[in-house]
């Protein structure tokens, strides 16, 4: 298996992992996002605020997770502001234990 950072290329591949997973977390896609996902997967790795990893086993991506970087005006406890988010975890439901 190998590890690797998603880039713009890989767009394509993240809006349909992201339709899997969705998928498998019970909800109906009685609605297209496809145009909505790429236009955030462009926009948010563009910036910088989304560092994606793709897991490959012989060239097919069978998991992902992510990390989305934001901000709230600072405060007390957090004095940058700055937070992160993990989300978009996902895996192939052929490789899960």
């Amino acid at each position: 298996m190998k590890y690797r950072k998603a880039n713009i290329d890989d767009i394509d591949k993240l809006v349909e992992l992201r339709k899997k997973q969705l998928v498998d977390e019970g909800i109906e896609p009685n609605i297209d996002i496809g145009r909505e996902l790429y236009a955030f997967f462009k926009n948010k790795l563009s910036e910088g605020t989304l560092i994606q990893w793709l897991v490959e086993d012989n060239e097919e991506t069978i998991a992902c997770g992510a990390v989305i970087f934001y901000e709230f005006p600072p405060c007390y406890t957090n004095k940058t502001g700055k937070k992160a988010y993990i989300t978009n975890m996902y895996t192939n439901e052929n490789y899960r234990g």
